[in-house]
């Protein structure tokens, strides 16, 4: 997983004092650990906070069932009972 900023940074200014920041937190590869979390963006300058807005809702990350096996016969005779035996690691969000 790689966490990126991009940063983008336009004068505004004909006297080069006014700037404008862009800045964008982006994860190239979501994961289960990610569910749930918050983040933040804080707008600071000098060592002092100005601004501070959290995302409203946390991530929702969706995910599927890990090694999943289904293991049955290839041939059944008729009138008898078909056994399949399921298993899998699962993940639920809560």
């Amino acid at each position: 997983m790689f966490i990126f900023f991009n940063i983008s940074i336009f004068s505004e200014s004909s006297n080069g004092k006014l700037f404008s920041i862009s800045n964008e937190l982006e994860i190239s590869e979501i994961e289960q650990r990610h569910h749930n979390q918050q983040f933040t963006c804080i707008v600071s300058q000098f060592d002092k906070e100005i601004e501070q807005k959290t995302i409203s809702k946390t991530v929702n990350v969706q995910w599927m069932p890990k090694d999943t096996k289904i293991a049955a016969d290839e041939i059944y005779q008729e009138k008898t009972a078909v056994s399949l035996a399921c298993q899998s690691k699962l993940f639920f969000n809560s």
